[in-house]
């Protein structure tokens, strides 16, 4: 990680939680215009424009070492920016958390919560306010014969434990998008929804959505309707679930369950080389 990347990750935010829209409330403005940076000194539509071009749409694979976070949706803030004033950064790290979607993506075949996370990974997950969880299911029938216990981590604990992560170091956390890739074919829904029980410690603190569903067998619709039904238990008051479109994710390592069950791809590392380094 870059020397001073860690430091610049660490500075909180003063601003008020945003709801679910990627707009953030604007900061205090100071007493002097003359005081604060010319980019400032814009109406707040514009430097939301600008700050929009500043951190496209651009996903981000691995975007720290030893971390859970194995995607970001957006393309970081440069971090000549971040350091050009308190009040720019505050704002700029404001609206960046208030669009981008932190992925984590249930492939490990151990824990990966461990006390060795990176900084950077921890001060990430302490500001960020939109997750999704890509779950893998691959519910076979030897398996569902077989115990729970006997299951591959990726299916009996990970979701259990970085829900408890969650709980845990995402302070700021709003929103929270379940994904699934279900490459089993059958398996009855009360099974499948066994899985998702952990999910239940989040309720009442995040609002939660269906985000993509990649199903084998022509299940798909099955499983978001039933995925749906669910969350808006979770979600209580709120009137319904709101289905996330689509956001372009990088591929995962070819190693992946995901690739493995359905189509060999390579890696395009150029994101990561190309995404600034203000708030790895």
């Amino acid at each position: 990680m870059p020397a001073g990347s860690v430091s610049v990750l660490k500075m909180s935010l003063s601003t008020p939680h945003p709801s679910t829209s990627p707009s953030p409330d604007p900061l205090p403005e100071s007493a002097n215009p003359e005081d604060r940076p010319s980019l400032l000194r814009l109406p707040l539509e514009i430097r939301h424009l600008i700050y929009s071009n500043l951190t496209p749409l651009d996903p981000v694979s691995y975007p720290f070492p030893q971390s859970p976070i194995t995607s970001i949706s957006h393309r970081s803030p440069p971090r000549s920016l971040l350091l050009t004033n308190h009040q720019l950064s505050a704002e700029v790290r404001s609206y960046y958390y208030g669009v981008a979607v932190f992925r984590f993506l249930g492939m490990a075949g151990f824990s990966v919560i461990s006390d060795d996370i990176s900084p950077g990974s921890v001060s990430a997950v302490r500001n960020m306010r939109k997750v999704e969880l890509m779950i893998l299911w691959n519910l076979t029938k030897e398996r569902l014969r077989a115990d729970q216990s006997t299951w591959p981590y990726f299916m009996s604990r990970w979701l259990e434990d970085i829900v408890s992560f969650l709980r845990k170091e995402a302070t700021e956390l709003k929103v929270l998008i379940v994904s699934v890739r279900d490459v089993g074919v059958g398996g009855k829904w009360k099974k499948k929804k066994a899985l998702l029980e952990a999910l239940e410690s989040l309720r009442g603190r995040v609002k939660f959505l269906v985000g993509e569903i990649v199903v084998v067998g022509g299940e798909e619709q099955e499983v978001r309707g039933r995925l749906g039904e669910y969350l808006k238990e979770l979600n209580g008051d709120n009137p319904h679930v709101s289905h996330l479109p689509h956001l372009p994710q990088p591929q995962p390592p070819l190693s992946s369950p995901y690739n493995m069950a359905y189509r060999p791809v390579v890696e395009s590392r150029s994101a990561r080389k190309s995404a600034p380094q203000g708030c790895r």
